[in-house]
């Protein structure tokens, strides 16, 4: 048990020096009631679907139904009928009347006890009045009502149509009750040149079905209209759909992603411009917006991923928040247990030169682990004293576009959490590069990236599970023959870490994986509470297999600086590297198989 012990006495000194915390999100609707009032008890049916939550993220969109779209119903049941369908995102217009109980028109008239029990309605269905549709009157006073109205309602934007020369007064209302003015008109060349003079709260619906009446095509429209966007009504034929969805993230490119500024947080989000974007509410319409945005939405987080710098483990420029992470630094007594800890010489003499991409994008929002930099730094200082490779540090998701992602040997994907492979050309770029004969190797959180890709996750052996941020367990050796783990000596390992407990609806099995490492619940004690996911009781963390002609290691372990910090576990991780290479042979034959 001398290894086992090694580990305990650095998992004690390991432990003082590291500070965690976590932080989770949800991307969803605005929940009514913040900073006011506690919202009443909820009557939403769609609990925490969107309806293209994901492409909220990435591209800003809010995705809903017009109201007119929703057929000749109350305010109150056009509200319920949209929470059903699945979103947060609501347009009302003041031809609706209020409710079967209230027969009055959903407009300024109301008294300030019916607005009151309209704010009810949204608040208890979880949803955001994003846009309220109404005809401007002739007199001045009564548009200053309409304006009221909308801002009682916390509505976000008007949408209405308006002779130029009214649009003055719209810009004054607009700035100064904070409620944009969006302008319906089937044809915006005159419209758009006419808002020149004003401010960005007044901009424009796009219609590509009234544009392509007047002529106009659908992308010459949008790029027309784009600075001023502030709706858009998507197409139903999914090739248009999709198409426009992709010329608007074109027309949006990202900015530069800000630092990290913490460590075991959700990570830096690129800000993206809202726009209400309304589909047809049928089944068919709402299944296919998913597949329809994806290509915008990988366009996004390539366009993220080529401006967001690597976390190479130096230290930088003082800044905001944990001066560990923030700057990039790893503290001094990580840095020491890493770099002797490194191993010094390769397993095996490579067969020839090998390059070994590595990846540590979490793109928008995605967890990202305070250890992604200690990885990097232990990556760096393998390749440096084994020559068993060359680690190349790049998170430009192009290079895994085929057959660009053929200039590497292996991809190294460190704890890569978020949508990472919304591209389909990057997914399928990795998918096919391992299946003829490339590798893939990552640690901890990888099996997170794009969880809406199951065939990523389906490669790598697992994708989620329930964990707690620290756990302690006696790790056991599922096959000490293998190359991979032979340092351990076939002993146990005492260990400290996030233990993912992947669950057996994923594709986490031994049936398909050759599993080399699992927690051994006899000496660790069973899993209870949210761990206690698996009726076999069958908790693997680190395993190889075959995928195609080519080569998977994945290890869950990670999430402490104790997987680069001990001698085995770091050795292990160079093993893995080198099977995944194609340099080192390792038994793949499925456990459960044997």
């Amino acid at each position: 048990m001398k290894s086992g012990s090694l580990m305990c006495n650095r998992a004690v000194i390991v432990i003082l020096a590291v500070v965690t915390g976590a932080t989770t999100g949800i991307i969803q609707a605005q929940a009514p009631g913040r900073g006011g009032p506690p919202a009443p008890p909820s009557v939403s049916k769609r609990g925490n679907r969107q309806i293209g939550s994901q492409t909220l993220s990435l591209l800003g969109v809010k995705v809903g139904f017009s109201a007119a779209s929703l057929g000749s119903v109350t305010f109150s049941e056009a509200a319920a009928k949209a929470d059903s369908l699945g979103t947060g995102f609501f347009e009302a217009s003041s031809t609706q009347k209020v409710s079967a109980e209230l027969s009055k028109n959903f407009d300024y008239n109301l008294s300030a006890e019916e607005v009151a029990g309209a704010k009810h309605r949204l608040a208890e269905l979880r949803l955001r009045l994003v846009a309220y549709r109404a005809t401007m009157p002739s007199d001045a006073p009564s548009r200053r009502s309409v304006f009221a109205f909308a801002k009682a309602l916390d509505a976000e934007m008007i949408v209405t149509s308006a002779a130029p020369a009214l649009l003055p007064e719209l810009d004054k209302l607009a700035a100064e009750f904070g409620v944009k003015v969006a302008l319906d008109s089937p044809n915006p060349k005159t419209l758009v040149a006419a808002l020149n003079p004003f401010s960005s709260r007044i901009g424009l619906i796009g219609n590509p079905a009234a544009w392509s009446q007047a002529g106009i095509q659908s992308a010459e429209g949008l790029k027309l209209v784009n600075d001023r966007l502030l709706s858009l009504a998507l197409p139903d034929a999914a090739p248009a759909a999709e198409q426009l969805l992709l010329e608007l993230a074109r027309l949006n490119p990202p900015t530069a992603p800000p630092p990290v500024t913490c460590g075991d947080c959700g990570g830096p989000r690129v800000p993206v411009r809202p726009l209400f974007v309304t589909i047809a509410p049928t089944p068919a319409v709402i299944a296919a917006f998913p597949k329809n945005a994806r290509r915008a939405e990988g366009h996004q987080v390539v366009q993220i991923s080529k401006k967001t710098p690597i976390s190479d483990g130096h230290i930088g420029l003082p800044s905001a928040g944990s001066p560990n992470i923030s700057d990039g630094g790893i503290p001094v007594l990580d840095r020491w247990l890493i770099r002797d800890s490194s191993p010094r010489k390769a397993l095996v003499t490579p067969k020839k030169a090998r390059k070994l991409l590595v990846i540590d994008i979490c793109p928008q929002g995605g967890f990202y682990h305070r250890t992604i930099p200690y990885a990097n730094y232990a990556l760096e200082l393998m390749a440096a004293n084994t020559g068993a490779f060359e680690a190349i540090f790049d998170n430009d998701l192009d290079n895994l576009k085929y057959p660009k992602i053929k200039d590497y040997d292996a991809i190294f994907l460190n704890s890569n959490v978020g949508p990472v492979f919304s591209d389909p050309d990057v997914a399928n770029g990795l998918l096919r590069f391992v299946r003829e004969g490339g590798g893939v190797a990552g640690i901890h959180g990888a099996t997170y990236a794009s969880p809406d890709v199951p065939e990523f996750g389906e490669m790598m052996g697992a994708t989620s599970g329930p964990h707690r941020a620290f756990e302690s367990a006696i790790l056991k050796l599922d096959d000490p023959n293998s190359p991979i783990v032979k340092q351990f000596e076939g002993h146990s390992v005492a260990h400290v870490d996030e233990l993912y407990h992947f669950p057996p609806s994923g594709p986490y099995s031994r049936e398909k994986l050759h599993v080399l490492m699992s927690i051994d619940l006899a000496k660790s004690g069973p899993a209870t509470g949210i761990l206690d996911v698996r009726p076999d009781n069958d908790y693997g963390l680190v395993w190889v297999r075959s995928y195609g002609s080519g080569r998977v290691f994945n290890c869950a372990l990670g999430h402490s600086s104790l997987l680069f910090g001990t001698p085995q576990l770091s050795q292990m991780i160079l093993s893995g590297i080198q099977f995944v290479l194609g340099d080192l042979e390792a038994d793949t034959t499925p456990s459960g198989k044997k």
